[in-house]
């Protein structure tokens, strides 16, 4: 352990001058913050972002009592990670949903783990120089670019600050050990796991560092010590993993072994690696999504086993006299391990975001490996410097150009198009993309694409079933949804396509099954309780209908199509209990109100819920402007039937419609 007010072996004194370094970190967030300036103007990309923040309702409300109790009790997008809801909530409540501000949140917390490494390495090392190297290769490698200009990987970003704020907690206990200090160093590390459960190794690399740099283990004894003392973090440790497992299980995140067998697991892990360690040297072609091969080459398999065996044992063997080595190698491959693909989560091979933490250890141990040789060797110091120099600034400038493929889903899945194969996620994603600028026909062919490569795709099924509904290709479009619902029989938002299209076939009694198949799997799914008063009403269940009509308002009170249709309903009726005029008047005039009074249909429906309401002088007033309307229109059967309904009020009598 440590003597109070003096340094372990290799730290900084507590007198150490903090000049230089308040320097190189000055100089760290300067470079970081201009590397990710450009973020300030990004869009939400359709990548997980909706879910996270963009169509995300409860984290848009901002931070709230039932904001807190949902992001601690849900499993939405198959983990558990509450602190990383949270932060989203805090941005929301800050910036409101401006994509810009969100983005530009997760650079300064980018900057400010950049600072928190340096201080780190600082602390256990005393190496100022090297140091300042690490953390500049983290704050603008490549790689991390996914994790940092990606909203919805905020739990990186977020989890790496509790990560370093544990480590620097780790380090104030062993200078001067008390029961205070281990209870931050305990609650940072738990705020880091309810950030991201990849935290889980973290007890693993503190260990790491009892051997290099503290060289806190003399013996076996000492070694036992040292792992007893952390038996708390691995209890958290144990209960994180347990709990993730169960999330995404219940998230239909985990793949199944009939899916990706166990043998083809473990050579998709060895693979990984060997890319991991490929795009670290060589960042190009970098993507959110790497699609999953199913099974690698048996070639590429053995290479990827002789690359990371050979290395492990290498860095094992030379434990004495370059330990950096040892230590950054298997924090490298040991933070790793969660993610490499054992237990599969998603269809992903591999994935940049998950070097955010591991890439540390890989550039500690080679950051002093050169830095001992050039010692050793007696190479020139500024040649050095410069050579680090000019690394740093060809990675920089890949970082730069990597963020602005970031800034709207067009781009960043046309780009991952470019630099991938047969990847159903980009054009999917790109479709979409296209999808919402009404560029209906660029999206289809990349459906289409979808399909070749993921015939079962139920998100592609359903926009093309879409895109032929637009068109007005009922029958056609019913085909595509029920081929979603054969790969997701609960899709809510399938079932609603699907009835909206069964009512304009005219088949109400499938159209009613399928839309209250979306109200039960989806309550407060306002369009389905919408079309489904539309198909009850058509079958002459009219109270039910206006039962539905009333809950699409409470849900959306915009939705003007409701409130017209039930002020028709409450006007027209032929039953008396089911008539109220003064409640289809308010409800007539707010569907006016929406639609500014320029569509003839709702002015036809004022009008007639003012007949109800004994007001014929208004009644005949509304009915002249929609026939007027409709007339410029040039929808000549609108006009008349409201020509012939003015003459119904004209006379004193309010009309009546079975």
């Amino acid at each position: 352990g440590g003597i109070p007010g003096k340094a372990f072996p290799g730290c900084m004194s507590e007198q150490s001058n903090h000049r230089p370094y308040a320097f190189m970190a000055l100089a760290l967030v300067v470079v970081t913050m201009a590397a990710y300036w450009p973020v300030r103007g990004f869009e939400f990309n359709n990548f997980d972002d909706p879910d996270y923040v963009a169509q995300n309702e409860t984290v848009q409300r901002g931070l709230t009592a039932e904001g807190v109790r949902w992001a601690f009790t849900t499993n939405f997008m198959g983990n558990w990670h509450p602190l990383t809801w949270l932060s989203h909530m805090v941005d929301c409540e800050l910036f409101g949903v401006n994509p810009g501000a969100h983005h530009f949140m997760s650079a300064i917390i980018h900057a400010l783990n950049t600072v928190l490494l340096l201080w780190v390495l600082y602390r256990l090392t005393g190496k100022l120089e090297r140091g300042a190297f690490v953390a500049a290769l983290f704050a603008l490698h490549p790689l991390h670019v996914e994790s940092v200009a990606w909203v919805a990987e905020r739990k990186d970003v977020l989890s790496g600050f509790f990560w370093l704020l544990t480590m620097w907690a780790y380090v104030r206990y062993v200078e001067a050990r008390s029961a205070w200090r281990y209870i931050v160093m305990l609650l940072a590390f738990a705020c880091g796991l309810l950030s991201k459960p990849m935290v889980v190794t973290l007890p693993c690399v503190l260990l790491l560092l009892d051997f290099w740099p503290l060289r806190r283990a003399k013996d076996w004894r000492d070694a036992l010590k040292l792992v007893l003392e952390k038996l708390p973090l691995f209890a958290l440790t144990a209960a994180s993993c347990v709990v993730t497992f169960v999330v995404q299980k219940q998230g239909g995140a985990v793949g199944s072994f009939e899916k990706f067998p166990l043998l083809a697991r473990v050579g998709n892990a060895f693979v990984a690696y060997a890319a991991y360690l490929g795009k670290t040297i060589l960042p190009e072609g970098l993507a959110p999504f790497y699609p999953h091969p199913g099974a690698w080459p048996s070639w590429q398999v053995a290479g990827s086993v002789v690359l990371l065996v050979g290395v492990t044992v290498f860095a094992i063997a030379i434990a004495r006299k370059a330990p950096y080595v040892t230590v950054g190698w298997l924090w490298f491959v040991g933070t790793l391990v969660p993610v490499i693909g054992i237990v599969q989560v998603g269809d992903q091979a591999y994935a940049d975001r998950y070097t955010y933490v591991p890439l540390i250890g890989l550039s500690i141990a080679v950051v002093w490996a050169v830095g001992d040789l050039a010692l050793r060797a007696r190479w020139p110091v500024m040649g050095v410097r410069l050579g680090g120099i000019a690394l740093l600034l060809i990675y920089a400038a890949m970082a730069t150009v990597q963020v602005r493929y970031w800034r709207n889903s067009e781009t960043l899945f046309r780009h991952t198009l470019r630099v991938t194969e047969k990847n159903y996620v980009a054009n999917y994603n790109l479709g979409q993309a296209l999808s919402v600028q009404n560029r209906i026909h660029e999206a289809v062919p990349f459906y289409h694409a979808t399909l070749e490569i993921k015939p079962g795709h139920e998100g592609a099924h359903n926009n093309l079933g879409l895109t032929l509904a637009l068109q007005g290709q009922w029958e056609q479009a019913t085909n595509h949804y029920a081929a979603a619902l054969r790969t997701d029989p609960k899709n809510a938002d399938v079932h609603c396509n699907m009835g909206i299209a069964q009512v304009r076939l005219g088949d109400i009694s499938n159209a009613i099954h399928h839309l209250e198949l979306t109200v039960n799997l989806r309550p407060q799914h306002a369009l389905a309780h919408r079309y489904l008063a539309d198909a009850l009403g058509a079958a002459g269940r009219v109270g039910e209908a206006m039962q539905h009509y009333r809950q699409t308002l409470k849900i959306d009170p915009k939705q003007f199509e409701a409130a017209n249709n039930l002020a028709w309903q409450l006007a027209t009726s032929p039953d008396a209990s089911l008539r109220d005029g003064k409640e289809a008047v308010r409800l007539a005039e707010i569907a006016c109100e929406l639609t500014e009074y320029r569509v003839p249909q709702m002015l036809g429906t004022l009008a007639a819920a003012c007949a109800e309401a004994g007001d014929f002088t208004r009644a005949v007033e509304y009915a002249r402007k929609a026939e007027l309307l409709a007339t410029q229109q040039h929808n000549a059967q609108l006009a008349e039937r409201n020509r012939q309904l003015r003459q119904k009020y004209e006379a004193q009598q309010p009309h009546r419609e079975g």
